[in-house]
């Protein structure tokens, strides 16, 4: 299930590129990166940048399911 529902993603472009984690050729070093690359460009422009990270336990555990069906069938996802 897990397999189909990422290739559903992948092909159909709804995962965002801001998305490292469940992606492949992703990793958190890539994350990190990004990360130093934004700040870096932000200190020679001289804006400030700010930097939110969400990584929720069990998610999909705690998912009300009923929601999350409709929302992939909105999405026609097979």
């Amino acid at each position: 299930m897990v397999e189909r529902l990422k290739s559903f993603l992948e092909t159909t472009g709804l995962i965002p590129p801001q998305q490292f984690g469940f992606t492949a050729g992703r990793s958190t070093v890539d994350a990190i990166q990004r990360v130093i690359e934004s700040v870096t460009r932000g200190r020679t422009l001289g804006t400030k940048c700010c930097l939110v990270v969400l990584d929720i336990a069990g998610a999909f555990d705690n998912t009300w399911h009923p929601a999350l069906l409709v929302k992939l069938r909105e999405q026609k996802c097979p």
